[in-house]
């Protein structure tokens, strides 16, 4: 399985982590003990997921960076797939992205992305 967001191939990702957190409303009691503390799940779960990658070649590179801005362009409606070898496929909205491009000779762009998962 390939690495892809929607239609866009990711090229080679070289790092993938997640954090999955709910926002728990936390009581203690009065004159005890934690083993006593109450936790409510009111708030619901989040999961974000970041990934870094590569992407050469100067058509792709150039494909790459029209795609996404395409996607983050202040009207993220509706969430698109991300496929992953390590977490599989989750529908997400994308909160952060950008890249680095050093000019070397490499025809290379080093990016960042950074997601919610969403409907």
């Amino acid at each position: 399985m390939a690495y892809s967001l929607g239609s866009i191939p990711l090229g080679t990702v070289t790092r993938e982590s997640m954090d999955k957190t709910s926002d728990l409303d936390i009581m203690p009691f009065p004159l005890s003990d934690s083993d006593d503390t109450q936790a409510f799940d009111f708030n619901g779960a989040k999961r974000e997921i970041r990934i870094e990658g590569m992407i050469n070649g100067a058509t792709n590179i150039s494909n790459f960076i029209t795609a996404i801005e395409a996607v983050v362009d202040g009207t993220q409606d509706t969430a698109i797939s991300y496929t992953s070898d390590i977490i599989g496929t989750k529908n997400v909205k994308i909160k952060k992205y950008s890249f680095d491009y050093t000019n070397d000779g490499k025809n290379l762009i080093k990016y960042r992305i950074e997601m919610i998962e969403s409907i």
